[in-house]
């Protein structure tokens, strides 16, 4: 295409056809963007596409919809879809996959935030199923929000190399969710915003090497991280919430952590909502040196399983309350390993129930 000071190269183009776009040149000035996408009416692709036009800008100035059956996969490394205030994109039990590279990444942000940073997009609504995947990887989601929850449970979510710029992020009822080696960066125009939410079942199996980027404005970083996945935090940078930078609370009953795991992530404030119960399978192992583990009043660690805590000179872990008091450890029958080093533990008893 060789245009010449136009505001498309491609104009009122449906989203159903996107995935018939590949391997085309632009060449010339374009004032907006390569593609302006828009529809009348919402229809919604319904079978497997691959959007692999990569370095174009897409003009999004209409919803977009995956539905049942669909699947889309973004290949077009390098391409941006700019969306109009009130876009979405909607996926209905379908998967929804974007896959950039480093260095020429896809991004998702709102038409106007090269010129005006505070502009903002409704974003994504994506309801999938046990068979459906997500999957963000070098990818940047800009300013929106963007709400992902499985029916019944989704079956995998990952976020990976990926930023959530001033996005507020809410994950629901996934089977395996992670988020590595990102990015977020959230305001403090609201104290409760959060960086990232969580809701209902969630299982985490990896939330590491990530920069949580917030100010003291904003309560906490995280909001209802699973107590059972505590082992999946690791080599996180926190940054902000005056209060803690994780708010520990599952759904009751809260599932026992049945493998071995370490909680390994230092330098953190975690303030813990439920009890932490360690089946007579599973064992935890801290090392997470400078940390501090708040539990709640009335909350616990019911453990059948080992327990050890390791912390270093100068560098204790800490084991404590905001309350008067708190459940302590109980320790079951099973004759499991408890053990405290360079360890602070206050105002919580050790219970045991094991005669030996």
């Amino acid at each position: 295409f060789n245009v010449n000071n136009a505001d498309f190269a491609i104009a009122t183009y449906s989203p159903l056809y996107l995935g018939a776009l590949s391997g085309n040149n632009f060449n010339g000035t374009i004032q907006v963007a390569e593609v302006y996408v828009a529809t009348t009416s919402l229809d919604c692709v319904t079978a497997d596409q691959t959007w692999a036009q990569a370095g174009a800008d897409f003009l999004v100035d209409s919803d977009i919809c995956v539905g049942p059956g669909g699947g889309v996969r973004i290949t077009g490394s390098g391409s941006r879809f700019l969306f109009g205030e009130s876009a979405h994109v909607y996926v209905d039990n379908a998967s929804f996959i974007a896959q950039g590279a480093p260095g020429d990444r896809i991004i998702f942000q709102p038409d106007d935030y090269d010129s005006d940073p505070w502009d903002f997009f409704w974003g994504f609504n994506i309801q999938a199923g046990s068979g459906d995947t997500v999957e963000f990887n070098y990818a940047d989601i800009i300013n929106t929000m963007f709400l992902m929850s499985g029916s019944g449970l989704l079956g995998k979510a990952w976020l990976t190399n990926s930023q959530l710029v001033y996005t507020y992020f809410n994950a629901s009822n996934i089977a395996d969710f992670a988020l590595s080696s990102s990015s977020v960066e959230i305001g403090d125009w609201d104290e409760y915003n959060v960086a990232v939410e969580f809701s209902g079942q969630v299982h985490v199996s990896d939330f590491s090497n990530n920069q949580l980027n917030g100010t003291m404005g904003l309560i906490r970083l995280v909001y209802n991280y699973p107590g059972s996945c505590l082992g999946a935090v690791s080599g996180n940078t926190l940054v902000g919430g005056s209060d803690h930078h994780f708010l520990v609370r599952e759904p009751a009953p809260e599932p026992c952590i049945n493998t071995a795991q370490t909680w390994a992530q230092t330098n953190a404030r975690f303030n813990i909502d439920q009890d932490i119960c360690i089946g007579a399978a599973g064992s935890v192992e801290v090392t997470a040196t400078g940390s501090d583990f708040n539990f709640y009043s009335g909350k616990k660690i019911a453990a059948n399983g080992s327990f050890t805590a390791t912390g270093a000179p100068g560098s204790r872990i800490n084991f404590q309350t905001p309350a008067a008091s708190w459940g302590g450890i109980v320790l079951g029958t099973g004759g499991q390993d408890f053990g405290l080093s360079y360890v602070n533990w206050r105002d919580g008893p050790v219970i045991t129930n094991d005669p030996s």
